[in-house]
């Protein structure tokens, strides 16, 4: 991994990389690339790594669209060659979140991890703080799939979208891959923080939900019909 001083966020790159990001946000990180070999150079490794992991496990998605198509000749040769193309607009997360004992009935379930010393990952408890630049990752388990949104609002009121990264409304989740494609590292404000999980089986924006919390007020008793809740807190210190 790259070392130094980098001006991007994994989680942006990831982004571009799924060309995901809004044309605006896309410009300015396009801009912010051209100033950062840093940038650059992890940006190549992201891409690289998304190519590996992709040639060895590939999409749910792609192989069911192929195997719809009943090629008449080739059979999965046709996958091997398809897959590389596919690689460059997906970055697939190779080590897996320990799994949860609990199933959403109807509504959803969020679990946050931190990365331990060790890289193995730990799942988040009230009770054991977390230190500034921890790497956090997520985990959103629902009976089906639908469409989710992550937000958090910290110690001084202060509320961020960290999935999808300062997004305006709720974005496709798939039920059979709950951990989801982001990884936030946390910044230097001390306190406790509040992290929400939102999905519905339909598309749902956000707006409601950032004035809600920018007010300190319950996002369960705000939520419109059919959005469910889920909410972790921890304690952030040095």
């Amino acid at each position: 991994m790259t070392t130094g001083t980098r001006r991007i966020p994994d989680a942006l790159l990831e982004r571009y990389l799924t060309d995901s990001l809004q044309a605006e946000a896309r410009t300015r990180l396009e801009a912010t690339l051209e100033r950062s070999p840093k940038d650059q150079q992890r940006l190549a490794e992201l891409r690289a790594d998304s190519a590996a992991v992709l040639l060895q496990h590939p999409s749910r998605t792609i192989v069911e669209r192929l195997q719809k198509k009943r090629w008449r000749s080739g059979g999965w040769m046709w996958l091997a060659l398809l897959v590389p193309a596919f690689a460059a607009t997906a970055v697939w997360l190779v080590r897996p979140l320990p799994s949860s004992p609990y199933t959403a009935k109807g509504s959803v379930i969020l679990t946050l991890f931190y990365v331990a010393s060790d890289g193995s990952f730990v799942p988040v408890s009230p009770d054991v703080p977390l230190a500034p630049e921890t790497s956090l990752h997520f985990k959103v388990r629902a009976a089906a799939s639908g469409f989710v949104a992550v937000l958090s609002r910290n110690a001084q009121g202060v509320v961020s979208v960290y999935h999808p990264y300062d997004g305006k409304e709720a974005v496709p989740f798939d039920a059979l891959q709950p951990r989801l494609p982001v990884e936030i590292i946390l910044d230097g404000t001390l306190g406790r923080e509040d992290v929400y999980a939102l999905y519905s089986t339909q598309p749902f924006e956000l707006g409601w939900a950032m004035e809600a919390l920018k007010r300190d007020l319950p996002l369960k008793d705000a939520a419109p019909k059919g959005v469910y809740v889920d909410h972790v807190s921890f304690t952030k210190q040095k």
